[in-house]
């Protein structure tokens, strides 16, 4: 039986050989992912060149899916890593002098007293007590790590950035030069957004990525105006309270079903995996759901990006996948 349901691996350090990327390949991947948020364009030029030496070698096709960031706001340069408690007071800002140090400078003309920051998809959590012109104070509500590159998330606040960033233009520019096969544009808030990408990619297909809760309310034209859409959990899930979020997944992906649009379901699927041979039951559930629920691929990030397993974790997803499609086709036959 032949696998409807695609697997789209992160390629990086972990994945970025020739022979890494051989294996993954025959462990079932059918798309490669370059994420734009981290690497230069020199490793970027590495693995795709490694990307077409295994398609020639293995005489199979493997688009090329670019991610480009977007407008996302991170913790800035670190000199070790911060951690926090919870009660704790600390201060986001501008500079790293007596601040935790952000990559927008504008973040203080936005945000006001008792709104909240979710760091690293939402496994710290900070309050805001009152800001200056160049920093937050905050109180910490759930403790952790912070690391440069930290992803924020702001669950009761909108950010007004342009969705396409002039580094996105740049990272653009060299994945067309670079003839990748696909585009994902991330934090999609609406239709608008896939047309502007579109004048300056009118050739490459486009996927848009729902993780803020804006696109939630765009949903259809969003959908309507792409070439398909990703369920990208990690930043939706710290953008919207996260009992929300399978709820969330399966009006995405029913509604690209209606509207005939590929839908992926990405982050999270086989977390464990990162560091652990064997991915957790609910894992193997929840890639499982994916399937039923009709995604059109599953997308693996850290796992096959950074993680001790890229090739178990990919092989490991086929095999859900295989069994998860012949009990549907099982249950069909029967009931036909």
């Amino acid at each position: 039986m032949l696998r409807k349901t695609k697997i789209i691996c992160t390629l990086g350090p972990a994945s970025d050989s020739l022979t890494e990327i051989t294996r993954l390949i025959q462990a079932g991947m059918d798309i490669a992912r370059l994420n734009m948020s981290h690497g230069s364009y020199k490793h970027h030029a590495k693995m795709i060149k490694n990307i077409r030496a295994a398609e020639k070698n293995l005489h199979k096709k493997i688009p090329i899916l670019l991610d480009l960031q977007g407008p996302k706001i991170r913790i800035g340069k670190l000199k070790n890593p911060i951690n926090i408690k919870h009660g704790e007071i600390i201060a986001l800002g501008n500079s790293a002098k007596n601040s935790i140090p952000v990559t927008y400078p504008r973040l203080t003309k936005y945000l006001k007293k008792n709104d909240l920051i979710r760091i690293n998809d939402g496994q710290l959590e900070v309050k805001v007590l009152k800001k200056s012109d160049h920093k937050l104070v905050c109180k910490v509500l759930t403790g952790g790590t912070i690391n440069y590159g930290n992803g924020l998330n702001f669950p009761t606040n909108t950010i007004s950035q342009n969705t396409i960033t002039s580094k996105d233009k740049k990272d653009l520019k060299f994945g067309l030069k670079q003839k990748v096969n696909i585009i994902a544009l991330s934090f999609v808030k609406e239709a608008k957004d896939i047309k502007n990408l579109r004048k300056l990619a009118p050739k490459t297909p486009i996927i848009a990525k729902i993780e803020r809760h804006e696109a939630i309310k765009n949903l259809e034209s969003i959908i309507k105006e792409s070439d398909g859409v990703m369920v990208a959990r990690g930043d939706l899930g710290a953008d919207i309270p996260p009992e929300q979020v399978p709820i969330i997944q399966k009006k995405i992906i029913t509604l690209a079903n209606l509207i005939n649009k590929p839908v992926i379901t990405a982050t999270q699927v086989m977390y464990s995996m990162i560091q652990n041979p064997t991915p957790t039951r609910a894992e193997v559930s929840d890639a499982a759901n994916a399937v039923f629920d009709h995604s059109d691929a599953i997308l693996l990030s850290n796992e096959t990006s950074v993680g001790k397993y890229p090739f178990k974790a990919a092989k490991i997803l086929k095999k859900i996948i295989i069994a998860a499609e012949n009990s549907t086709a099982d249950h069909e036959a029967s009931s036909g």
